[in-house]
């Protein structure tokens, strides 16, 4: 006769689990898979332990997981027999360790094993045999009493081997009205749901944070000296007048405030704009605790929330992103001079860039610096890549992404894409005076002095660098994520992934033939695509991953990198200006420190001679400069590249826009035209460059580059911060859907696969984090 064994998997409580306040608990549970061993958790509100007594050798402790294997033991006995029933008294202990008396009961999940529902239970060892079941009648345990808890089996009718997972609850309130038919409906259908929901969080979670995680310190780059903080980021800091730096040690407790998340010196502590409150300049050495007039400054972009973390998924602060270029980095002159020259283009049209000088002596400028990393850095950068991005697609066709221009139906009617836009030649923070107020935090609004953004009532659709500028300026960057997601819902006939068993609703039912978006493919469904991979959960999956992106940045931003944002770089390169009212800072030679291919430069030098304050101060095109947190990454970037990333797995990247969908502004930005109406509009598709073939994911490659270059066009962010940020976002929106086809479905065919290519060109199919 074949033996049988029994392995029951019984979990360890996490502690502080389900609590409520400190020590209390409303509803807690344990649970572990028979395949890991199970263990008590000493700091845990319920404890489970092995029995002292002589039962106890059928329970054992192995790390964090307590298990029970009724097999061959040391006093002789050869397992379970079959067709036999079985009870052992006290083989583990429940203790309560928390501050209220709970009552406790067992779950067998009974699906999927050969164990019918009267084979196995649970019983109070010692209090009348009183089953753990889920009823008024479960035992209570008192706090700091313990539960001896005893097994009954019976193994008619199976002669197999077997392994049989069991939930372990807890619960302030009775579990159950008195047992009856509703009751154990409840159990076994809500209860199922919400054990399955568990085993994959805990799956994932385990995978995620105890497996896969990376703790290993993040690589970055310090200051050019230790005295004075040249290379880093301290807007909004006290800033001396005669270097324009921020102070050392007002830095050094920002530092501190995040690396230590506002345990060692308080996030309140930081010092900022200090000398607005006290009139004066503030020494190198300040009083951390001093107020502070909050009034007269912008304070730091919430550093804190670089320490906040999801409740789901990978940890943000373990992906991984490139080291960014040192300030005294050729790469770092390079993208400043690209900077300079962007600045000095703001206001040409994309149309007019094959024939004006200004771009022409930017592409020739930037293909001449070894340095650069843009595109045509391995060949030529011309005026028709100069300032694009480098994912694949970015060079194609128009500057601007189809996804940035296209008007959506919606339900309330069309939804144009045009916005308001500065005025042209208008720059900021060109005056020294005026530089060192922003530095030092002073808001636009609250200065008669300053300047604040003017915009013209007239809207238009994007068609100079300045507007692109202005369009990721107000606008969040999840919004524009969203509006792209609406224009290939509701706007075009894109297609969903092939891996993806769901065609969505065709555009005026005239997807074209052979398209799997056909008014056909869409009636012949038997159910339609709404909680999973509809309209709704398209957008939802792309806002949900941008933000995951975002705690990603902040992370990065605050706690790693700390990169001096341009318009601070920008006053470095005024210091070694002759006459300048800024000078480098004792013991440091800005004039030789800062990269030659940058104080060298065209773009520099014409920079000097444009403005009417002949400063080198990098022009900015926002009233207020840059946000004020640190420049790396780019927070639209990784937003950008979160989103995009999800777009790419969820629709069919090689979809081709047909003429009829394809768009074009007119000369003024008012109105826009197809591709199919260019003959009779005037317009030439050769200037447009409209007449190449477009796709999605070229498209969706091209909408990540121009948020996330689109803010280098306001002088705020380096290249680096763009690209990079858009690969820390992609990394975070991979992990987030991996995670999302974790959870089960009910999906007609196979399980759900997708498929995409990476902002590098690399093919990657993405599966689920645990199975």
């Amino acid at each position: 006769m074949k033996r049988r064994k029994l392995l029951l998997g019984v979990g360890g409580l996490a502690g502080g689990a389900g609590a409520v306040g400190s020590g209390a608990f409303s509803s807690v549970r344990a649970r572990r898979d028979v395949s890991v061993s199970v263990a008590p958790d000493a700091s845990a509100f319920l404890t489970l332990r092995p029995s002292t007594g002589p039962n106890g050798e059928f329970a054992a402790a192995d790390g964090n997981e307590l298990g029970l294997s009724f097999t061959d033991t040391e006093t002789g006995g050869e397992g379970l027999g079959t067709d036999s029933t079985y009870e052992f008294d006290d083989v583990f202990e429940i203790q309560n360790r928390g501050t209220q008396s709970v009552y406790v009961w067992a779950t067998p999940q009974f699906d999927g094993s050969a164990f019918d529902p009267g084979d196995l239970s649970f019983y109070a060892s010692g209090t009348g045999d009183t089953p753990l079941r889920a009823t008024a009648a479960a035992p209570s345990v008192a706090t700091g009493d313990t539960l001896a808890v005893g097994v009954a089996v019976d193994t008619d009718g199976v002669d197999t081997d077997q392994t049989l997972p069991v939930v372990i609850r807890a619960s302030a309130d009775p579990p159950g009205g008195g047992g009856g038919a509703d009751d154990a409906a409840s159990d076994s259908t809500l209860q199922r749901r919400v054990d399955a929901e568990f085993r994959t969080r805990e799956a994932y979670s385990r995978e995620h944070l105890l497996v896969t995680a990376d703790t290993s310190p993040h690589a970055s780059n310090e200051r050019v000296a230790e005295e004075s903080v040249v290379g880093k980021f301290g807007k909004s800091l006290p800033h001396d007048s005669t270097t324009g730096l921020p102070a050392s040690a007002a830095y050094d407790s920002l530092v501190a405030a995040a690396e230590s998340g506002g345990e060692t010196v308080g996030y309140d502590e930081i010092p900022q704009a200090f000398e607005n409150a006290t009139g004066g300049d503030v020494p190198e050495t300040v009083d951390l605790v001093e107020a502070v007039d909050a009034l007269d400054s912008r304070p730091l972009a919430q550093p804190e929330t670089a320490w906040t973390y999801l409740a789901a998924g990978k940890s943000t602060g373990t992906l991984r992103i490139a080291t960014p270029p040192r300030i005294d980095d050729p790469e770092a002159g390079a993208e400043m001079v690209e900077l300079y020259w962007r600045a000095l283009t703001r206001d040409v049209k994309f149309r007019n860039y094959d024939s004006h000088e200004d771009v022409q002596a930017a592409a020739d400028e930037l293909d001449g610096l070894d340095a650069y990393a843009g595109p045509g850095a391995d060949g030529t950068v011309d005026a028709d890549n100069v300032f694009r991005g480098v994912t694949p697609g970015a060079t194609t066709g128009p500057y601007i992404s189809q996804l940035l221009w296209k008007d959506r139906p919606l339900g309330s009617g069309i939804e144009t894409q045009r916005i308001e836009v500065p005025p042209p030649g208008r720059e900021y923070a060109t005056s020294v005076e005026d530089w060192l107020k922003l530095q030092r935090g002073v808001a636009p609004s609250l200065d008669d002095d300053l300047d604040g953004i003017r915009l013209q009532s007239e809207r238009r659709y994007v068609i100079t660098g300045r507007d692109m500028a202005e369009r990721v300026h107000g606008d969040p960057p999840f919004r524009q994520l969203q509006k792209a997601a609406q224009v290939l819902v509701f706007g075009t006939s894109t297609p969903l992934d092939a891996g993806i068993p769901y065609s969505l609703q065709p555009l005026d039912g005239a997807a074209p033939d052979g398209s799997p978006r056909t008014a056909s493919a869409f009636t012949a469904q038997t159910t339609l695509p709404f909680n999973d991979f509809g309209p709704l959960y398209v957008e939802k999956r792309v806002l949900e991953a941008s933000e995951v992106g975002q705690k990603a940045a902040w992370h990065k931003k605050w706690n790693v990198h700390r990169r001096l944002r341009p318009e601070e770089y920008g006053g470095r390169v005024e210091a070694t200006r002759d006459g300048s009212p800024l000078e480098s800072p004792a013991g440091v030679d800005l004039s030789s420190s800062l990269p030659d291919n940058l104080l060298d430069s065209d773009a520099v030098a014409e920079t000097g001679k444009r403005f009417d304050t002949d400063t080198l101060l990098l022009p900015q095109a926002y009233a207020e400069g840059s946000p004020v947190h640190p420049s790396y990454p780019a927070g639209h970037s990784v937003v950008a590249g979160a989103g995009v990333t999800v777009m790419k797995a969820l629709f069919d990247g090689d979809h081709t826009f047909p003429a009829d969908e394809k768009v074009v502004p007119t000369r003024d930005g008012r109105e826009l035209v197809t591709a199919a109406e260019l003959p009779e509009s005037g317009l030439r598709a050769d200037e447009q460059d409209i007449d190449d073939e477009l796709t999605v994911r070229g498209e969706l490659n091209k909408l990540a580059s121009n948020m996330a270059l689109g803010r280098n066009r306001a002088g705020i962010h380096y290249r680096t911060d763009g690209i990079e940020g858009l690969r820390l976002g992609e990394a975070a929106a991979i992990s987030y859907l991996e995670d999302q086809l974790s959870l089960p479905r009910r999906l007609p065919g196979d399980d759900v696969e997708l498929s995409l290519e990476t902002f590098d060109g690399e093919t990657r199919t993405i599966t689920p984090t645990v199975e």
